[in-house]
């Protein structure tokens, strides 16, 4: 008896005869397959008290006369997900274009499908002088902003997601006359 568990320890009863051990809850448990329990209380003097499907006491004499046995349940410990690698920290995070700015970017694919329908896909890449048409394109959607209209009248769309397009227009045809 100087090895009973302690408050808080989780038993697994690991024999158990046909004679009563405790109240009717423990044999129910006991019937039901239920073989672990929490240690609520114990007393040397008196019952074993235990959780669990409705436990409340099993006498703590049971065990120690050989109708019952248990041993602390060491539960296996919980297996971590191994951690996957990705060396990715010094590469362009496109997630926070879409995470960042996704009814900005909604706007701008708006005013691109806008565009393919009225011309075809596309179609801004052969624009002759497209530098100098697209600044003066944008620029046209930044006053119309200033003025005070936020929309366009004719795409109902917004004046800055033209700009923005005219922007990008502008950027990709720079950096494809660099791209080597």
């Amino acid at each position: 008896m100087t090895n009973l568990p302690k408050p808080g320890d989780t038993i697994k009863v690991t024999k158990h005869t046909d004679r009563p051990i405790g109240c009717e809850a423990f044999q129910r448990a006991w019937a039901k397959g239920q073989r672990i329990f929490t240690v609520k209380n114990i007393s040397h003097l008196g019952p074993a008290i235990f959780e669990g499907d409705g436990v409340s006491m099993v006498n703590k004499r049971h065990f120690a006369n050989g109708n019952a046995t248990w041993e602390i349940d060491t539960p296996a410990p919980t297996p971590v997900a191994p951690e996957g690698r990705k060396d990715d920290s010094d590469k362009p995070r496109w997630d926070l274009l879409i995470e960042g700015v996704p009814r900005a970017l909604e706007e701008v694919v708006n005013v691109l499908t806008y565009g393919s329908r009225k011309y075809a896909d596309h179609n801004w890449q052969f624009v002759a002088n497209p530098q100098q048409r697209y600044l003066a394109a944008g620029m046209r959607h930044e006053a119309a902003v200033s003025r005070g209209e936020a929309i366009d009248p004719e795409t109902n769309l917004h004046h800055l997601a033209h700009k923005l397009c005219c922007d990008l227009f502008r950027l990709e045809l720079l950096l494809k006359e660099r791209a080597p």
